[in-house]
This record gives structure tokens, sequence and C-alpha cells, in this order.
């Protein structure tokens, strides 16, 4: 599936060109890679891989480098053993990406590995490498015969078309309810994709709901949209007390997508990560107000506090609702008092703590006493 086009073409497009592919392949191809951080997309294509396998009567071998019994030496002498009994062979090797990046000249074993595969005669033996991080010059990604790029979906219109219709998420909600055949009218997508977030299996869910639903489709679709502990933390600092613990609320009951695709609803795994992007951004909250005040001109405060590029737009209006280093100091010492109280009884902090402290900076806003130099 090499070719500018084919690279071009939207995750949804390029996966329906794989499908007709792999459904066209007889014997499989021998190697074949998946590779993106879309976890929904790159689920389905194994999933046309392996059914194609089936239906050609290929013995199917999951190889997860996330398995504690799975170890690469076993996987190498696989690789390098043609089968004694099976006649066709299929491999599907994932979260092995650690593994097959090159450093140099040298060649990691498992890349070694699959070119030998690839390089032997053995028409009836074949490989499917699904790889999150795997670019696209990669040596396997460039050897494979079938390869399949899987980004997550765009929630944002482009910039030419600044209609949220016509954003990649709400365009593939309808396509998707087409292919499950649920009536979905183009703003029930809209909703549809505001209520679940960026999350395909999860909108796959909301379809189900809303084909089993008798009554209005808003009484089908649950609202779930989580964002991350980032975006949270972003709302937190706008000076919006509502939607910081509208976000911390919804992030708390829907936990987060793992690098993995796995979500993540540990509180003490979810508070960890909230505390510390807090922090952070209080941090640059207070380096750029401190500098200001010092006399610096605002685009060079927002350099000092590592505030350059498309984070200026982020960072414009909260120094705008928040202008003196008192209240940014003030902001600080809140998220170090709950960092404190997190290692103090090793079980993080709840979402109470989180909404306490939304109200406490909106009942601090306007306040403005002279900076005290205290430093984190």
């Amino acid at each position: 599936m090499a070719g500018s086009s084919k690279r071009a073409a939207t995750p949804p497009d390029a996966l329906d060109a794989f499908e007709r592919e792999v459904a066209a392949a007889e014997p499989l191809e021998r190697l074949m890679v998946v590779r993106g951080d879309e976890e929904y997309f790159a689920r389905r294509a194994q999933e046309v891989v392996t059914n194609r396998a089936k239906a050609l009567d290929y013995e199917i071998l999951v190889r997860d480098g996330t398995d504690p019994d799975a170890k690469l030496d076993d996987v190498l002498g696989e690789l390098a053993t043609p089968p004694m009994f099976a006649p066709r062979q299929l491999f599907v090797l994932r979260n092995w990406d650690a593994n097959m990046r090159t450093q140099g000249k040298n060649l990691p074993p498992l890349v070694a590995a699959l070119l030998a595969f690839c390089a032997r005669d053995q028409p009836d033996r074949a490989v499917l490498v699904r790889a999150t991080s795997m670019r696209a010059d990669h040596k396997i990604a460039k050897t494979a015969t079938v390869n399949l790029a899987v980004r997550k979906l765009y929630d944002s219109p482009p910039p030419w078309k600044p209609d949220p219709m016509a954003s990649e998420l709400v365009q593939w909600v309808r396509r998707r309810a087409r292919e499950l055949e649920v009536d979905v009218a183009p703003r029930d997508a809209l909703y549809i994709a505001a209520a679940t977030g960026n999350d395909l299996g999860a909108i796959d869910a909301q379809l189900e709901r809303v084909r089993t639903g008798t009554g209005l489709l808003r009484d089908s679709v649950a609202w779930q949209a989580t964002g991350t502990p980032w975006d949270v933390a972003d709302k937190l600092v706008t000076a919006d007390a509502a939607k910081g613990i509208d976000a911390v609320v919804a992030l708390f009951a829907g936990g987060m997508t793992g690098k993995d695709g796995s979500r993540v609803l540990d509180p003490t795994a979810l508070s960890t990560i909230l505390l510390s992007s807090l922090s952070k951004t209080v941090r640059q909250g207070l380096a750029i107000a401190e500098a200001r005040a010092a006399g610096e001109t605002a685009e060079r405060a927002f350099e000092l506090g590592g505030a350059t590029g498309r984070a200026l737009d982020t960072w414009r209006p909260r120094m705008d609702a928040r202008k003196h280093p008192a209240q940014w100091q003030r902001m600080f010492d809140a998220v170090s008092e709950l960092e404190r109280a997190s290692r103090s009884t090793g079980a993080g902090v709840g979402v109470d703590h989180f909404v306490a402290l939304a109200l406490r900076w909106e009942r601090q806003r306007g306040r403005s006493r002279p900076a005290q130099k205290v430093r984190p």
C-alpha cells in the first residue's frame, strides 16, 4: 500500500483499501505492517488479517510484547523455524516497538529476524506487525508489501472549513452509523462525537445504544467525554470553575486512554498525572507573571516561561485572567499542598480535592497583593 495517494487517504479510507487488499490475498503477503496510535483501527485491521487467515486455514500465533510470558528469544526462534505440522502459519506481533528501534547501522535482533523471514522461500508463512511508534521510513515498514498507517482522527475541523460538522471525527461517526445501519442525522453525529470524545470504540457502543433505544437519540447517548489529565489541568487554570469541575468529574468517572489503548481508571494514577500537569502549568504561569512584574515585555515574559509558538494562544487568555504573581503563587502553593498530601497517604488524592481546588481558585480571582518572593 505504498504511494502518495494512499498515504494521503483518511484512516477509514486507508483501512477500507487495506481490507480489500487482504481479502484478495492468496496466500497472505509475507510481511504486513499496521503502524500508528489509533488502537481502534489497528485492532480492526488485525481482525481483517486474522479472519482472512482463518479462511485460508492458517495457524495463527499471536505474540504480544506486553505479555509477561512473552520472550523475545522465543519469538526469534519461532520466526526462524518452519512449522512441523501446520501447512500455513501467521504470526501477529504487537507491542514490540522497543525491540525494533534502530540505532546506527546495527539492526536489532527482531528486525534482522523479520528481514531474514521475508528472504526465505516460504510462501505459506506470514507476519503481521502492529507498531504504535514505527516511522514510515523504518526498514520493516519499507520492506512490508502491505503497509497501513492508523493515526487518530482529527476532532477539530480544518482551518479552511471551520464548520464543526467537517471534522474527521464527526464524518467518521456518520460513516460508522451507516455501516451499522443506525439512523443518525448530521447534527446527531456531532452530538455523539461531543458526548463521547475521540474514543472510537466508545462511539461504537454509543451507536449500538442508539440502535436499540426506543426514545430520543439524546436519551440513549451517555455523556462520557473525558479528555486527558492535561486537558483537565488546562480547564482548571483557565479561571472557569464550572468547566474545571465538570472536566475533573468526567475524568475520574470515565478514566483516560493509556498508551496501549486500554482504559486507565485507577484514581491514584489519574490524580498523579493530573497533579504533575497542574504543577508544571502553574509553574509556567508564575514565571510569566513574575517576568511581567519585573518589567519584561509580554512576548519576552512568555518566552521566559516556556510559552512559545502555538502555546501562546493558550497562555494569553490565562494571563489575562490572572495577571499578578501573587495569584499564581497561591495556586502553586495549593498544588504543592495536594502533592504533599498525596505522598503522605500513598493513595493519591481524589476528585473532591480537585473540585475544592477549582472552587478555591475561583474565589481567589481578583485578589492582587504584591508578589511574595517565594519560588518553587
